[in-house]
């Protein structure tokens, strides 16, 4: 299998069609994210926590010594999670897939550790009909830049090529981001990290299926997954990716500073000799002995008054 460059942040590095510099694709599971509910993961983490703080009081010391500092404490946090074991579940998983693919490569069961037996009897009893065309290969969607890894692309007795994704956890509160997942794999292409090439799979856009092997109970079970629901959530999905990175939505506010009116003083000689003048010569005099004083008051004043002894509007 092509090992697949990545960025630093762990992004798989794709030639762009018709060659060029490798781009940063965003992973699968961080693409349909965007519309996961994370209610439940976020207070299995919270729990999580408080039992690695009661397991390690010398935890509890450090949250006290780190007097709010962010960074510390995210440190502190993270070994507490580590001291609740809280990812020895997905260690279990990681190794139930890994068993997996032993078997459907045909090794024997009796070859596998005796305590994942049981559950790999169960897997290989209820996909036996399965067909495994592709197992742990790269897929891209270049339309949307997402590149993703199914568990398997398998064939069905009826012919039809489909999806398969194995979980050994719990599926109902991950069964939307699951159909999202699978319909992002189902619309994609297959790539070779080598060549670069891409090539369709064939496999049916409207179903997947997963494969639910719950760790250590010996059990496995299929369920079909919709699809054509999936893709429409996958293009909610881009909506909102587009909306968190959005500029210019937001931009400086002043007040509008009022026009300023000017208002004669209850004494004015200047409007006092405008209203006095006889004349358009006199008007011309006030104006040139005021000059430095003049304002557009007196001049709205002027204009009334010369409109006033000639008899025409200003």
């Amino acid at each position: 299998m092509s090992t697949v460059q990545r960025d630093h942040y762990g992004r798989p590095l794709i030639t762009p069609l018709g060659g060029g510099k490798p781009t940063a694709y965003t992973r699968c599971t961080t693409f349909v994210g965007a519309l996961e509910d994370t209610y439940n993961l976020e207070q299995w983490k919270c729990r999580q926590v408080a039992l690695g703080l009661a397991a390690r009081p010398d935890l509890m010391g450090l949250v006290h010594a780190a007097n709010g500092e962010a960074k510390e404490l995210n440190r502190v946090v993270a070994d507490a999670l580590d001291a609740s074991k809280s990812d020895a579940a997905a260690n279990t998983g990681t190794t139930l897939h890994a068993m997996t693919e032993l078997v459907d490569a045909g090794a024997d069961v009796d070859s596998i550790p005796v305590e994942y037996r049981a559950d790999m009897d169960a897997y290989l009893k209820a996909t036996q009909a399965l067909r495994h065309d592709f197992a742990e290969v790269l897929t891209v969607h270049d339309g949307l830049k997402i590149a993703g890894t199914p568990d398997r692309i398998s064939t069905l007795p009826d012919g039809r090529r489909v999806i398969v994704d194995l979980k050994t956890g719990r599926i109902d509160y991950a069964i939307n981001k699951i159909a999202m997942q699978l319909a992002v794999y189902a619309n994609s292409l297959l790539y070779d990290a080598d060549t670069h090439e891409r090539t369709e799979h064939h496999a049916d856009k409207t179903m997947g299926l997963v494969v639910h092997l719950p760790a250590g109970s010996g059990e496995c079970t299929l369920h079909k997954v919709d699809l054509t629901a999936g893709w429409e959530a996958v293009q909610v999905a881009k909506q909102v990716r587009e909306w968190r990175t959005r500029k210019g939505i937001g931009s400086p506010f002043e007040f509008a500073t009022p026009p300023v009116i000017e208002v004669a003083p209850a004494t004015d000689v200047i409007l006092e000799q405008i209203e006095a003048s006889d004349s358009v010569d006199q008007l011309e005099g006030v104006y040139a002995l005021h000059m430095g004083e003049w304002t557009d008051y007196h001049t709205a004043a002027a204009a009334a008054r010369k409109a006033k002894l000639t008899g025409v509007s200003a």
